[in-house]
């Protein structure tokens, strides 16, 4: 439980969250103006490849103990390896490609689309 708490004292952790939650707001509000409520599901192949980046990112570059060299590989500062955390990000940037052109090919991103569920869930609890 000590730890949970001292996750809020981590200046990075903080804009994490901030980051996060703009993004729902967004969201939402973007939701409610247009009247269409699949917003969220455009950014879903794209929005865990941003968060695995921004943590790969941080972890290497604005972290003040670890270790970056060209020669040596990337280490943490109890001096693990950072490998499964670039291969892990490989593999969401992977999927979430895969994804985003399946979500491109059936027309997802344009403005006008809606999930044909919302049309459902819109008649059951109008």
């Amino acid at each position: 439980m000590i730890q949970f708490i001292n996750l809020f004292t981590d200046q990075v952790f903080i804009y994490f969250l901030i980051a996060c939650n703009s993004v729902g707001i967004i969201v939402w509000l973007l939701s409610i103006f247009a009247n269409k409520y699949s917003f969220m599901d455009k950014l879903w192949p794209l929005l865990p490849m941003f968060y695995s980046w921004a943590f790969l990112c941080t972890s290497i570059f604005f972290n003040p103990t670890s270790k970056l060299n060209i020669h040596t590989k990337i280490t943490e500062p109890n001096g693990t390896s950072l490998a499964r955390l670039i291969l892990i990000t490989v593999f969401i940037t992977l999927w979430g490609l895969r994804l985003a052109s399946v979500f491109w090919r059936r027309g997802y991103y344009k403005w006008s689309f809606e999930d044909h569920r919302w049309e459902l869930i819109k008649k059951k609890y109008n």
